[in-house]
């Protein structure tokens, strides 16, 4: 299972990328993370996560999608 970390032009961590297998299982928790955050701020309601919530939060950075990949590949890439 691979977690890939994607770095900007100062090297520092920006984002990362998981696979589906541990996704769902992180989906998993997140009700109960929720519900304990909830009783925590004693709010009852059941909060459920909503990815379509986050659509479009990294488009004020214009990235062209087809160079950024181009750049990842070329990471994977190694001479020796």
């Amino acid at each position: 299972m691979d977690i890939k970390y994607i770095y900007n032009y100062q090297g520092q961590q920006e984002s990362v990328v998981i696979p589906m297998g541990l996704w769902r299982f992180i989906q998993g928790y997140l009700p109960n993370l929720f519900k304990k955050e909830a009783e925590k701020d004693n709010v009852l309601e059941n909060k459920k996560f909503d990815p379509t919530a986050y659509f479009g939060m990294t488009a004020y950075l214009n990235l062209d999608i087809e160079e950024e990949l181009k750049n990842m590949r070329s990471e994977w890439n190694r001479t020796f």
